[in-house]
């Protein structure tokens, strides 16, 4: 087949299927997946109400379908009624058997976290992040429990650069339960906020060394100061960098270490690697205030 002859047959093949789909809907009777898409794409576009009939009529298409309860779940938040919101996010958990992706599930569960933060309501706010930290079998495995104890007197003792020489935490779905866990516990005076932004690091240190490995085979952790301003330099791990807000991680993990041990060490070297970073904002003059002054940058 020529080449004209094969575009041909490819824009003759596109306008069918499109003339299929014109002629589906208005008999109504779209695939439910159809349904499903043209609803995302009609709320990432604003038109909540005509998105929320799309994933309506989904779910009454092809039940179980936990994503377009989702969907419905999210209109209801856009709108601002939370109580309908949470009703559906929890429908789509009762039906996480037959969700196409199975990590959905989290995804679903953080959702069912910020409505429970929006309503005010700290308590189950605080359970639902719990719940997903807890999935983590590094936080939570009881014969891990000595590793975690390592993790903790490394820091403390010897900084944060020698924990991350000796040890790594894959980054996974729990990287933000435990960031918000952490913040959350040490603004209500809670000490187990330690080891959740102890955590979180962790696993922010551990994806950044093993993206800038792919760059350079043979990269490998020095100091944090080096791998941040080497992250930077990277277009996806600067987008990384703002998306898991870990310059507020580190700030706050300084903030937990000095309130376990109001003379740190390694809260402040934590500070001072962001003093050295003004791309970290608000958290690199917050480091600046408690260093004491104006520090030096790498490059």
């Amino acid at each position: 087949m020529t080449r004209p002859a094969r575009l041909a047959w490819v824009v003759a093949l596109v306008l069918a299927s499109t003339t299929l789909l014109w002629s589906q809907e208005a008999r109504g009777d779209l695939p439910p997946w159809v349904l499903y898409e043209q609803g995302m794409q009609l709320f990432e576009q604003g038109r909540y109400g005509e998105a929320l009939r799309r994933f309506r009529a989904a779910a009454a298409e092809r039940a179980p379908f936990p994503e377009a309860e989702i969907g419905i779940g999210r209109v209801f938040q856009a709108e601002g009624s939370l109580e309908l919101a949470l009703r559906q996010y929890e429908t789509a958990l009762e039906q996480a058997f037959a969700f196409e992706v199975r990590e959905t599930e989290q995804l679903v569960r953080y959702r069912i976290a910020d409505v429970h933060r929006l309503r005010g309501d700290d308590r189950a706010y605080v359970d639902q992040l719990t719940q997903l930290a807890n999935q983590q079998e590094a936080f939570s495995d009881e014969a891990l429990a000595e590793r975690r104890a390592a993790y903790l007197n490394v820091l403390r003792s010897r900084g944060l650069d020698r924990l991350m020489v000796l040890y790594r935490i894959d980054d996974d779905f729990a990287h933000r339960a435990h960031r918000e866990l952490g913040i959350h516990l040490y603004n209500q005076r809670d000490y187990d906020a330690l080891l959740h932004l102890t955590f979180a690091a962790m696993q922010g240190f551990t994806r950044l060394v093993e993206e800038l490995r792919r760059i350079e085979f043979d990269y490998s952790y020095s100091s944090a100061t080096e791998v941040l301003a080497d992250a930077r330099e990277v277009s996806h791990l600067r987008q990384y960098l703002e998306r898991q807000q870990f310059y507020r991680t580190l700030y706050y993990l300084g903030l937990a270490l000095e309130r376990d041990d109001s003379a740190s060490q390694s809260a402040l070297q934590i500070w001072r690697t962001l003093a050295q970073l003004p791309e970290a904002g608000q958290w690199y003059q917050s480091a600046l205030q408690r260093v004491g002054g104006p520090a030096i940058r790498r490059r």
